[in-house]
C-alpha cells in the first residue's frame, strides 16, 4: 500500500485536493507501523513486565487503539471518501461537509472492523484462506486486538493471562516458531478468552455503522443496501 500511495503521488497528475489525501495516508500508514514497532519493542523489552496490571493493560489498549487508527481506520476512511467523491460524479473536489463526515465514518468504522477480524484471522484463520499459519503474530512479538481482549476479559484466569502476555513479550519465541507449542498454547488461551468479546465489540461497531447507513442513504433503498453489501 505504501508502495502504490507513493507510485499515485509521483506518476499521477492530481489536483492538490487529491494530493493532500493520499499525503493523508500516506503519513497515517507510516506513523502507525513506527507506532507499533515501539509498542512491539517495549513489551519485549519488558517496559509491561510478564503479567502488565490494569493502568498497564489501559495503556497498552490506548496505545493499540492509536496503531489501529493510524495503520487501518484512516487509511479506509479517505478512501471511503474518495470513492463516494467519484462515485457522486464529484473528481475535482470536496463534498459537502456533512455528507463528507458521513463517508469519512463510515470507512472509518469498517477500517476498525477490518482491522478486529484480520487480527481474529490471525488467532482462528484457516491457513489455506488466509495464506499465514495462525498465531503468526504471537510468534512475532506482536500483540493484536484478540490478545488484549482476552487479557482485559475478567473471566481469563490469571495463569493463562501470564502464558499468553510472557509468550508475546519472549523474544526466544520469535522469527515465525509458530509450531512451538507454548506458542500454539497462548493462541489457544487468546481464541477461549480473547474472541467473544472481540466479537461483542465488533456487533456494537456494526449497529453504528447501521445508523450511518440511513443517515446516508436518505431512504434511498440502493444505497442503503450497497452500503450493507461493503
Amino acid at each position: 500500500i505504501l508502495t502504490r500511495v507513493l507510485d499515485l503521488l509521483i506518476e499521477r497528475e492530481l489536483i492538490d485536493y487529491r494530493k493532500k489525501q493520499i499525503s493523508r495516508v500516506l503519513t497515517a500508514l507510516i506513523n502507525g507501523e513506527t507506532e507499533e514497532s515501539r509498542l512491539r519493542a517495549d513489551i519485549a523489552r519488558g517496559e509491561y513486565g510478564r503479567n502488565p496490571n490494569e493502568a498497564q493493560l489501559g495503556e497498552i489498549s490506548d496505545r493499540l487503539t492509536k496503531i489501529i487508527d493510524l495503520k487501518t481506520a484512516e487509511f479506509w476512511s479517505v478512501v471511503s471518501l474518495v470513492g463516494a467523491e467519484y462515485g457522486g460524479g464529484n473528481d475535482e473536489g470536496p463534498l459537502p461537509e456533512d455528507r463528507a463526515k458521513w463517508y469519512g465514518d463510515f470507512g472509518w468504522r469498517n477500517g476498525r472492523l477490518f482491522q478486529f477480524i484480520d487480527d481474529k484471522l490471525d488467532v482462528v484463520g484457516d491457513e489455506e484462506v488466509t495464506g499465514k499459519p495462525v498465531g503468526l503474530d504471537i510468534a512475532n512479538g506482536t500483540l493484536n486486538a484478540v490478545h488484549l481482549a482476552a487479557m482485559q476479559n475478567p473471566e481469563t484466569p490469571a495463569k493463562a493471562r501470564r502464558r499468553l502476555f510472557g509468550t508475546i513479550s519472549d523474544q526466544e519465541y520469535r522469527a515465525g516458531g509458530v509450531e512451538s507449542e507454548r506458542v500454539q498454547k497462548a493462541n489457544r488461551i487468546a481464541a477461549q478468552y480473547g474472541i467473544p468479546p472481540l466479537e461483542y465489540q465488533v456487533r456494537k461497531e456494526v449497529e453504528r455503522l447501521k445508523f450511518l447507513m440511513r443517515d446516508i442513504s436518505s431512504g434511498n433503498q440502493i444505497i442503503y443496501a450497497t452500503l450493507g453489501a461493503i
